[in-house]
């Protein structure tokens, strides 16, 4: 966004501040957390920390600003942070409403059920689906797009519902636990994290319905084309990092080894081309030394690494069979 008064577009007004402001939501295990010392930890807060790098060389070079999910957009069209990094869906009118851009998907989710063992009907065990649920009360956060995608899935079942909307994650997950809701709807990855904080993993179940199948990205203003440009290349970095094989605790033995062309090229771009995105010159070498690949920012949080133990699923590079893809670094 341009200043208000001097005009400086908003690449030039965040590298003038020294740091990026970056939207986050107010707390879901493996996505984003700020310990008691003040440490942010999670997905988007590793995705957040890989845009700093490329940026500034730093990856510490955040200002991590937590937001409900009803307030995300409202605080990015306000100027209240540069980015958003707070695991939202792409959405038509999500850019329609607030001159906002879906940069790059970095996740790719979807809404699922989940409701403790003892709401399923009798003779009902794996592959329940909402069907077989004793109650109908349905918990799912406000301002996000689970409301519109429940109505569309129980209409299209003819299933008659009550929609119980809560503020905060916390919220949620407490109103759930309590007994206030029969079911809680949220994305897979979300939903797994805040069951497995809570250690009610074992009491629970995922039902069989597929809610909704969304892709997840970090988002800006679309009139800030230069730093949605800069975000974009720092993105895809991660991912063809991940795709070249390249760790963070291996990327320095990488380095040292008589590179490829292309190896050499992604790890050490021209300088003119690198200046004219608005990163640092050694911006993909400096993302995998400090954060590392979208490998290792997935098996640290939501991965093998993580206490959510999840499988990357279509979040799997295209050619591994999934979603996942960057343009060549040619």
């Amino acid at each position: 966004m341009e200043d208000g008064i001097t005009g400086i577009p908003a690449l030039e007004c965040v590298r003038r501040r020294g740091n990026i402001r970056v939207g986050v939501s107010l707390g879901f295990n493996g996505l984003s957390g700020c310990n008691p010392e003040g440490i942010w930890a999670g997905f988007d807060v590793e995705i957040a920390n890989a845009v700093a790098a490329a940026l500034f060389g730093d990856a510490d070079a955040v200002e991590f600003v937590p937001l409900a999910s009803a307030d995300r957009f409202d605080a990015l069209s306000a100027g209240d942070i540069d980015i958003g990094s707070y695991n939202a869906s792409i959405t038509y009118f999500r850019e329609a409403r607030y001159d906002a851009t879906f940069i790059h998907p970095i996740l790719y989710d979807g809404e699922v059920f989940a409701t403790p063992k003892e709401n399923i009907r009798p003779g009902r065990g794996a592959g329940a689906s909402i069907r077989d649920v004793t109650g109908t009360r349905i918990g799912m956060l406000a301002g996000s797009t689970t409301a519109d995608n429940v109505a569309r899935y129980c209409g299209h079942l003819e299933l008659d519902y009550s929609a119980v909307l809560y503020r905060t994650p916390q919220a949620a997950l407490s109103g759930y636990l309590a007994g206030e809701v029969d079911i809680y709807c949220l994305d897979s990855y979300l939903l797994a994290g805040e069951l497995s904080r809570a250690g009610e993993m074992d009491g629970h179940v995922f039902l069989a319905d597929q809610v909704s199948l969304e892709a997840m990205s970090p988002v800006a203003r679309a009139r800030d084309w230069q730093l949605v440009k800069a975000v974009k290349w720092a993105l895809y970095a991660l991912i063809e990092a991940d795709n070249l094989g390249l760790r963070q605790d291996t990327v320095a033995e990488v380095r040292a080894q008589p590179p490829t062309s292309y190896l050499h090229r992604f790890l050490a771009p021209d300088a003119d081309s690198v200046q004219s995105i608005g990163l640092v010159p050694d911006f993909t070498t400096r993302i995998v030394e400090q954060v590392g690949s979208y490998s290792d920012v997935f098996e640290r949080n939501l991965g093998a690494r993580s206490a959510l133990k999840q499988e990357r699923r279509a979040n799997n590079l295209r050619g591994n069979g999934g979603m996942l893809y960057a343009p060549l670094f040619i």
